[in-house]
């Protein structure tokens, strides 16, 4: 009742955060009550103001933490008699559209680091993924396939950051087909004219090459990397770490690189062009500068 109580929004985030907090205190009590506290979760999520939607959100990223927890306890064989309620795996069908459409919930294209409702969004899709593993990949790709090239950009950073979200928690057998099929219109969509859109494919790149480096055509993307190391700080700023993700990803020989790798004939054009970043006047913001020391670390 206190988390519909309509005349003060204090109230509905206290009772949210209540749910939080018997979640990850009473995981395993909670099946019986799952029929009332998910339609009334998606209703705030989908109706509230970002104030009440986030900690109605926060309520299944919870889930999410214990039922990943679970399975570790289970696959170490540390659960003494505990098992997963498979929660998320039934609300599949519900949540994972929800959470698709509130990624759209940007309200500016601006650079802001203050967390919202879509941060939440992608984060909680980013842990679904990582409990349900294939379940929940058509789901999203549905919504990927439909506005990838939405006119509007709300809409088309939507759907790449749902796509990233995903790379970690589904097999590599059904999503490295996907992954390659896509990838091409992914990197030229780094040209994109909303800073946003391209921010957040630098950070999808990144989550391909760490999840997925096999199938990253690198010699076809260097060339695109450096172009972008000159776009604005956040956007520089992650295509660093796709630089410095894609050169821990190389082979190694025990504790050895090998003399040549994939990444070798670019070597002094990425570290020419890593240095100029390093210089850049506007290399403070986002902590550009220590990015693209890291990737040229890694890449040494």
């Amino acid at each position: 009742d206190a988390c519909r109580f309509q005349g003060s929004e204090d109230v509905q985030v206290a009772a949210f955060e209540c749910l939080v907090q018997i979640a990850t205190e009473y995981y395993d009590f909670l099946m019986p009550y799952m029929n009332l506290i998910g339609p009334l979760t998606w209703e705030m999520i989908k109706a509230s103001s970002e104030k009440v939607a986030i900690p109605a959100m926060e309520f299944w990223s919870t889930v999410c933490d214990e039922e990943i927890y679970l399975t570790d306890l289970v696959e170490s064989g540390q659960a003494g008699g505990r098992q997963s309620l498979n929660l998320i795996n039934q609300a599949i069908q519900h949540l994972v559209p929800l959470l698709n459409v509130t990624l759209t919930r940007r309200t500016t294209e601006d650079d802001d680091d203050t967390w919202n409702l879509a941060m939440a969004a992608g984060t909680c899709l980013g842990l679904v993924a990582q409990v349900v593993g294939d379940n929940c990949v058509d789901l999203v790709l549905s919504f990927v396939n439909e506005n990838f090239q939405n006119p509007d950009w709300k809409y088309r950073e939507a759907a790449v950051l749902a796509y990233g979200s995903i790379m970690e928690g589904p097999t590599a057998e059904k999503l490295q087909p996907l992954v390659l099929r896509s990838y091409g219109a992914m990197v030229m969509s780094l040209r994109d004219q909303n800073v946003a859109v391209r921010d957040t494919i630098a950070w999808t790149l990144g989550r391909i090459a760490q999840f997925h480096p096999s199938i990253v055509p690198v010699k076809e993307l260097m060339p695109v990397l450096g172009e972008k190391l000159r776009d604005v700080p956040r956007v520089s700023s992650n295509i660093c770490w796709v630089i410095q993700v894609l050169a821990e990803s190389q082979p190694t020989n025990g504790t050895l690189t090998p003399p040549t790798t994939v990444m070798s004939e670019f070597f002094i054009t990425l570290a020419q062009l890593l240095l100029e970043v390093v210089a850049r006047p506007d290399a403070d913001e986002r902590q550009l500068r220590m990015a693209a020391y890291n990737a040229l670390s890694v890449l040494v």
